[in-house]
């Protein structure tokens, strides 16, 4: 459906306008401030709900106003009425669709939201969108069979998983490599210490023997010595001590006999030399365990090595896995213009990103997704024309004939050669033609 007719009254800057509309593109042309975008917003206001009407939809001085489409099918009218009393004043407003022969709609809004899905929808202002909104809304009308926002979250999961795991592996790896230059090819085994101080205990023992020994045999040389000097002592006074002697004599005799039948004492033992052996064999068994603890470690870190590197793997398969079906159902929509296509959160047309595509290509891309929001009215409101250059307007008027879209656009250009000059909120001329009421 299109517009047939427009009649608008006292709307905003408007006093009267009635347009029949010719052909795919209906142009308002005229000053700023003379109604070209009140006629845009009327068209917009029979669609929308009451919560997004202009704050002040009936123009200042008047009490009254309606906006009338004539869709062929069916004709939309929305009145707006000024209320005032003491304190405040108020503007209600009320929505009828009709059949063609006349038959009332009970559900008016309903039925226009089930209608008609955006007709506010102005290329340029999806062209100033920011990108996410500009993806949401070709996402609106070329929808894909997989939860693109699922797969989004859960490789966003996973790339944060895999960064940590990234860094572990990084880490896992550095500490492999310090625990590696630590490693020799030295024994670790650790050496009998206990073996040696057993030995060490045995030659302390022994040589504690024969000096207990050596010193019995000093005492008894003593002994002998000191026998002697008294015989000598007493050979002075033999005859008394004759007596005394024998006795003497007989204990020297016994102590000479047992000296004789001693065998000579060995060596004593060097404890030195096994000392400093127990004292390096402590240092190299320090050193073995080091190694050891050194070689587990490594061990260990090759294996937390591996471990991460397997995750990142993991991690970085599913991830892929995720993004090929998205991918794939991507490859599988059907774009509202050849050369479309979306991924990654960035829109692209034919390859280059939407925000590095020409000024014409922007806009049709967005008359593209526009005619596909909307397929049953067959109506785009395009403001702010004069922004764009002639191939864009070319694309314009291109795509409305291709599609058979009507497309309403406003150009500030007083003199109106081209369309339908609107001059203090009435139509004054028609491609340069005055009309009666504002001839000469």
């Amino acid at each position: 459906m299109k517009i047939v007719e427009l009649e608008i009254q006292n709307m905003k800057r408007i006093r009267a306008v009635q347009i029949r509309p010719q052909g795919n593109v209906v142009t308002l042309t005229g000053a700023n401030g003379a109604g070209k975008s009140s006629i845009l917003d009327a068209i917009a206001s029979v669609f929308t709900g009451a919560a997004n009407l202009p704050k002040e939809p009936v123009r200042n001085g008047e009490t009254e106003a309606f906006v009338r489409l004539d869709m062929g099918a069916i004709v939309v009218r929305r009145e707006f009425d000024v209320v005032e009393d003491e304190t405040e004043k108020s503007t209600l407003t009320r929505l009828i669709v009709e059949s063609a022969e006349g038959a009332r709609y009970p559900s008016p809004q309903k039925f226009i939201d089930a209608l008609y899905s955006e007709l506010t929808f102005d290329p340029s202002e999806f062209i100033r969108m920011k990108p996410k909104d500009r993806l949401e809304a070709l996402r609106a009308v070329a929808p894909l069979d997989v939860d693109a926002d699922e797969i989004d979250r859960l490789n966003a999961g996973d790339y944060a998983k895999r960064t940590e795991w990234g860094r572990l592996f990084n880490s896992m790896k550095e500490r492999e490599r310090a625990a590696r230059e630590r490693v020799d090819d030295s024994e670790v085994t650790p050496i009998d210490v206990d073996a040696l101080n057993a030995a060490y205990n045995d030659a302390v023992e022994r040589n504690a023997q024969i000096n207990s020994a050596a010193a019995t045999r000093k005492a008894r040389a003593d002994e002998i010595a000191r026998h002697k000097t008294f015989i000598a002592s007493l050979d002075e006074e033999i005859e008394r001590l004759q007596a005394k002697r024998r006795g003497v004599v007989d204990s020297l005799a016994q102590y000479e006999a047992a000296a004789a039948k001693e065998k000579p004492l060995p060596l004593l033992v060097d404890t030195t030399a096994l000392a400093l052996d127990i004292k390096s064999a402590n240092e190299e068994n320090r050193r073995r365990a080091h190694q050891a603890g050194h070689r587990a470690e490594l061990e260990r870190t090759r294996e937390e090595r591996v471990n991460a590197e397997q995750m990142v793997d993991s991690l970085t398969a599913a991830m892929q896995a995720r993004t090929k079906v998205k991918e794939g159902a991507i490859a599988r929509l059907k774009m509202p213009i050849e050369g479309l296509a979306y991924g990654d959160g960035v829109i692209r047309y034919n390859g280059v990103p939407f925000e590095q595509a020409s000024a014409a290509e922007q806009l049709r891309i967005a008359m593209a997704i526009a005619m596909a929001k909307n397929p049953k009215v067959r109506v785009i409101l395009v403001r702010d024309a004069s922004l764009f250059d002639v191939d864009s307007m070319e694309a314009i008027y291109a795509m409305a004939a291709e599609k058979d879209f009507q497309v309403w656009i406003e150009v500030a250009e007083k003199e109106g050669r081209v369309g339908i000059l609107i001059e203090d909120g009435e139509v004054a001329a028609v491609d340069g033609t005055r009309v009666a009421a504002h001839a000469g």
